[in-house]
């Protein structure tokens, strides 16, 4: 009984085999992508495509007739006086804003719990109150009189004081100020 190690042409055999097998493996995929490129690029196309499209944002803008100046300087106040202003608030944009009213640069030395205010508007909107409560109104979150206003839309205000016909004699000398702001937004 006698190993039989084979020869040097088995060993040439299997290496050939492998070789084979492995070109014609090549070969296959070489065929398959060229007829797969051949397909597609025999196919039919078609596209088609918008216009640019473009975007912008709105702009709004809001004034009124006495911007810069004061609605009031009333001075030596007594008991029972009263007065009114009227204030018209404009706005201007392609979009409809919601518009209210409140106060910046409060001052008060004792006198603001005992000025009586009614704001009116020629849109139907009424607010009564002091000075003192309207000047809890500081941002557009706790405003006052919201009217939802359009293009053009103008709304005049019309502010009315009276001195409290009871102040306490404490009040003499005392002083207020306000300062009244309309904001308008979007959305």
């Amino acid at each position: 009984m006698g190993y039989d190690a084979g020869t040097a042409d088995d060993g040439n055999r299997s290496r050939a085999k492998v070789w084979v097998i492995a070109g014609v493996v090549v070969i296959a995929l070489a065929l398959a992508v060229l007829l797969v490129y051949q397909v597609s690029r025999s196919a039919f196309t078609a596209d088609t495509e918008t216009g640019s499209s473009t975007f912008s944002a709105t702009s709004i803008d809001l004034t009124n007739d006495k911007s810069g100046s004061s609605v009031f300087t009333a001075t030596d106040l007594a008991p029972g006086d009263s007065d009114s202003g009227a204030v018209a608030v404009t706005y201007t944009g392609a979009t409809d804003a919601t518009v209210k009213m409140y106060t910046k640069d409060n001052d008060d030395t004792g006198l603001a719990p005992y000025l009586n205010l009614a704001i009116t508007d020629d849109a139907g909107g009424s607010w009564n109150g002091t000075l003192a409560d309207l000047q809890g109104a500081t941002d557009f979150a706790s405003g006052l009189l919201t009217h939802t206003m359009s293009d053009n839309d103008t709304t005049t205000f019309t502010i009315a004081y009276t001195l409290d016909s009871g102040a306490p004699n404490s009040v003499q000398g005392a002083g207020a100020a306000t300062t009244f702001v309309w904001e308008a937004r979007t959305g």
